[in-house]
């Protein structure tokens, strides 16, 4: 599969506590590639945004060509955040990535390069099988009915992901591309946030395990679809934009034209 930059997007999950992890990574990107950047910035348990962080944000992205932020004032999980990205960003392909990694200079054009020899609409792509970062394309999300936003927090929604895809053997494929110009180190990052007193992480990972182990045992028929008109939305978008004014009188054309045959039946 071939695609043209545009239709990609870098989308990074972030909050109050970790400026300078999104800092440093957007400046990374930037020095590797002008790709579209989109931030998705938590807000806090029952706390507005502060206005002094939500400031440094904005000032961050008018440094930057196309970074393009999104502010929740309430505390949202982190698949109800990717789903988010992948529905409304309007990107076909979709980079998912922590705002904590480290990227290293030539990731950007290596990553971009393997992605043009698989099939991406029927692959997952995570970088050193992990999804700190990771591939997904608008098609292979939908086909597996998006991330569970029954998953509050963080943790096992992206397990239950890839178990859903096995399970209900839909053809996704989930591939690797491994490289060591990408780091993640998740342990430092656990007790970075308990440190940053984001005390309810442990408490939404737990959460999410039970719920992991509930949610198992549903067969493809009951599974309640996160996004109900996410489908409906894509299947119809290009007919939207493409629909006259003069399609609407015909179609209340034959609607009364169908009326009137049933009256004289």
């Amino acid at each position: 599969m071939s695609f043209k930059k545009e239709d990609l997007g870098i989308f990074i999950t972030t909050f109050s506590k970790r400026f300078n992890y999104v800092e440093n990574l957007i400046n990374s990107i930037r020095n590797q590639s002008d790709i579209d950047i989109f931030i998705n910035i938590n807000g806090d348990y029952k706390k507005n945004i502060d206005e002094d962080y939500k400031n440094k944000i904005l000032n961050l992205c008018i440094q930057h060509k196309n970074v393009y932020p999104r502010f929740y004032n309430v505390f949202r999980s982190y698949g109800y955040m990717c789903n988010d990205f992948i529905c409304n960003g309007g990107k076909i392909g979709n980079i998912i990535t922590n705002d904590d990694v480290l990227i290293e200079p030539g990731f950007i054009e290596n990553f971009l390069k393997f992605l043009q020899t698989i099939n991406l609409d029927k692959s997952l792509v995570q970088v050193n099988n992990s999804f700190s970062t990771y591939y997904i394309s608008r098609s292979v999300a939908r086909k597996n009915k998006f991330y569970d936003e029954r998953f509050l927090g963080l943790g096992w929604e992206d397990s239950d992901f890839t178990k859903r895809s096995n399970r209900w053997n839909v053809g996704i494929e989930l591939i690797s591309f491994n490289t060591n110009l990408h780091t993640n180190d998740w342990p430092k990052t656990w007790n970075t946030l308990i440190d940053q007193n984001a005390t309810t992480i442990s408490k939404y990972h737990n959460f999410n395990y039970k719920m992991f182990y509930q949610l198992n045992q549903e067969s493809f028929e009951d599974y309640i679809h996160p996004r109900p008109n996410e489908d409906f939305f894509f299947d119809n978008y290009d007919t939207f934009w493409n629909y006259k004014s003069t399609d609407y009188m015909d179609d209340i054309d034959k609607q009364n034209q169908e009326i009137n045959i049933r009256k004289n039946l």
